[in-house]
């Protein structure tokens, strides 16, 4: 490898670990950015599971550092460095948006994004499949769409029927309130 592969590559590699001390720096304010969107809370959900998400950031940097010591070619060490800024994020998020799972005054909180309740058109109130044949129970959202012909849905998942009942409850209720 080239002199100004090494330096490309360690440009690639502290950037990462730029990117990864600064996004675990702003995950507070993200949560309270969410919150504030949000309103205030109603039903709270059960939330992600955070084990894993906190194991990939523990192995983000670490992931930056092989792409430094290794011999691999520099296209690899570079996409190493990428993979471990983009695994800190998809993390991040998970865990910011785990912590708040729930259903608030001006949306919901689920699937890891904030859904403001003006832009939900449809829920199902039924199950898609029979809930003791799978693990989590899916509630899934047609989102309002403006001058496209293409239906946007996103799907939450709850651990229990239990819990899926009494968000479907809740959207209902608050439905007919509005």
């Amino acid at each position: 490898m080239n002199r100004a592969h090494e330096i490309i590559k360690i440009i690639f590699a502290a950037a990462a670990m730029l990117y990864f001390i600064l996004q675990l720096c702003f995950m507070g304010l993200w949560k309270k950015n969410i919150l504030k969107k949000a309103g205030e809370l109603i039903l709270k959900t059960s939330g992600t599971k955070r084990v894993a998400a906190i194991v990939v950031l523990v192995l983000c940097p670490l992931l930056i550092l092989f792409s430094l010591i290794t011999k691999a070619t520099f296209f690899v060490c570079c996409l190493m460095s990428v993979v471990a800024a983009l695994a800190c994020f998809i993390n991040c998020r998970e865990l910011v948006y785990g912590k708040v799972n729930g259903i608030y005054s001006n949306g919901i909180v689920g699937g890891g994004r904030f859904t403001k309740f003006d832009d939900i058109e449809t829920f199902p109130d039924t199950l898609w499949k029979e809930p003791e044949k799978q693990e989590t129970v899916s509630l899934a959202i047609q989102l309002k769409t403006e001058g496209s012909k293409k239906a946007q849905v996103y799907i939450i998942d709850y651990p229990s029927i239990v819990e899926y009942v009494h968000v479907v409850n809740k959207l209902k209720e608050i439905k007919q309130n509005k």
